[in-house]
């Protein structure tokens, strides 16, 4: 997924165990982002843009899209709405439903008297 992490380090002449010390993840975390493998929770994201001092667009740029469609990387910037993000991809598809329909009934209150 993050196939610019692996440029950044190479730039910056670290190791993955340093890398993932600065951040707060294991050596083995960092090689997992970077061979696709899994993905980083926003906070994590957000720690690996600021310690190279990139944007998080410039981060997941090859694969923005594949990991976050492009409404959700507009809110990114947000920390609470990265939080929000984060947890609602962690749900299950049936959680999602009833995630959605609240939402809906925030949003339209009359349309579910």
């Amino acid at each position: 997924m993050l196939d610019t992490l692996k440029e950044l380090r190479a730039e910056r002449g670290i190791t993955q165990q340093q890398l993932g010390d600065a951040v707060g993840v294991t050596q083995q975390a960092i090689n997992s982002y970077e061979n696709s493998d899994t993905q980083p929770e926003f906070s994590v994201l957000f720690k690996l843009a600021d310690y190279f001092n990139v944007s998080l667009d410039y981060l997941l740029r090859r694969r923005a899209s594949s990991f976050l469609n492009d409404e959700a990387v507009k809110y990114t910037a947000e920390k609470d709405d990265a939080e929000l993000i984060t947890k609602y991809l962690s749900l299950s598809r049936p959680q999602k439903k009833v995630v959605s329909e609240l939402i809906d009934m925030i949003i339209e209150p009359g349309k579910f008297q």
